[in-house]
């Protein structure tokens, strides 16, 4: 499904003029196009935030990571979302970060729009210039365990809806962590396994749900601190 036909916009359109709205939530880079409000732009986050929480404490990411991620989208759904496409699961072997990163923005862009791949593109590039968000973002994937790399573009459609790409890879690779989707050069093949959906988020339908989804983020006795990327 190629949601710039949904949005009904020429799908040369650029989304890199605009200031950049963007945050790390726990493990996950999410990315607002600039037509999406902040208590839209918030609702979001607290969904992701729930969803990272209640996957935390149901699995772990490390020893099942497969099962972590599954939950993980589950309770995006039981937040309200609606999931409308997958992401193909077909492996991808890579050699380089220059790779794998082409790779995640192509499927981006093939299950979800071209312009939501540039956006995930300029969020990881601005991630990059930016020590302490980059430094954040390591840490929740690589100290924290994490065997997945998340990525969230997410952009309003014709409709007044929000269409969420949650894009996330998993790896399986003798490469240590700490080199894991951060080193310029590697001798050695990683297989990724490509996971996630396309869901629908819709603001006046999630009113319902927000009161009672941040008593459960609240209830959690761990947090999930949310960074804001600078543009």
């Amino acid at each position: 499904m190629n949601l710039s036909k949904l949005k009904g916009r020429d799908s040369s359109g650029d989304s890199t003029s605009s200031p950049l709205q963007a945050s790390i939530v726990g493990s996950c880079l999410v990315s607002f196009s600039s037509d999406i409000s902040v208590q839209d732009q918030q609702d979001i986050q607290d969904c992701f935030s729930y969803a990272e929480l209640a996957a935390n404490s149901r699995h772990s990411v490390e020893d099942s990571p497969k099962a972590w991620f599954d939950y993980y989208q589950s309770r995006m759904l039981k937040s309200g979302l609606k999931l409308i496409a997958i992401v193909p699961n077909s492996p991808i072997i890579v050699g380089s970060s220059h790779e794998l990163t082409n790779a995640a923005f192509d499927v981006i862009g093939s299950v979800g729009s071209r312009q939501m791949a540039q956006l995930a593109r300029r969020t990881y590039e601005a991630l990059k210039v930016d020590d302490v968000a980059w430094d954040y973002f390591r840490g929740g994937v690589v100290n924290g365990g994490q065997s997945i790399v998340k990525f969230a573009p997410c952009e309003r459609l014709s409709t007044g809806e929000i269409a969420v790409v949650l894009f996330g890879l998993r790896y399986k690779t003798s490469v240590f962590e700490d080199d894991l989707f951060f080193w310029s050069d590697v001798e050695k093949l990683l297989t990724l396994i490509p996971d996630g959906g396309v869901f629908i988020f819709n603001g006046n339908d999630f009113a319902s749900y927000r009161e009672a989804l941040i008593e459960k983020i609240v209830r959690h006795t761990d947090k999930i601190i949310v960074k804001r990327l600078k543009g």
